[in-house]
Parts: structure tokens; sequence; C-alpha cells
């Protein structure tokens, strides 16, 4: 996955995981056409709603790969608690149970 970040580094990563609460949807707009486009495809578009309705146990976007963690994006789908952080433990071990 290719991330620009706002300076205009460019980033690969195997994996990220975003827990810093705020947009939930913020990193949209950092990834490339690609990986947008993988995104769109994988929860049949690119916004918050459409992200949350395809967080899977362990707080990934369901059927993208490589995985995408997004916690903030869990709502009450998951639970209550990973949106703002208040069960990290939990939060923690869905995401390493997951790799």
């Amino acid at each position: 996955m290719g991330l620009t970040l706002a300076d205009g580094r460019q980033l690969t990563c195997d994996a990220l995981i975003d827990a810093r609460g705020g947009r939930p949807d913020w990193f949209v707009p950092l990834l490339n056409a690609s990986a947008r486009a993988a995104l769109g495809s994988a929860c049949g578009g690119c916004n918050a709603r459409a992200l949350e309705a395809t967080i899977g146990v362990d707080l990934s976007v369901e059927k993208l790969c490589p995985k995408l963690y997004v916690p903030m994006l869990a709502g009450l789908r998951q639970g209550p608690g990973f949106a703002n952080l208040s069960c990290l433990g939990e939060l923690s071990d869905r995401v390493l149970a997951g790799l």
C-alpha cells in the first residue's frame, strides 16, 4: 500500500493501523490511486459509512489485501469501545490475532 504524506514523501506499507481518532476516514486522500481503487472495490466506496460496513473481527477492512486496520471505523459493528480506544487491550488482541 502506498501513502503520500503532506510533505510529499512517499511511504510503502505492509500494514497501517490508525488509532488517532478524529475524522475516521482521514487517511483516504493519502492513498495513491490504486490503493483507493482497491479500497473502494472492497467496500463499495471510500467513505466512512461504506468502510464501517466492511470492518471484520480483526478490525481490518474485509476483502482487502494487504490488510488495512481501521479500529476507529469499527463503530458498533464490532463494539463501542474500539472507535475511542477505551478497550485498547482487546483492540491489540484482535489486530494481532489477524496477523
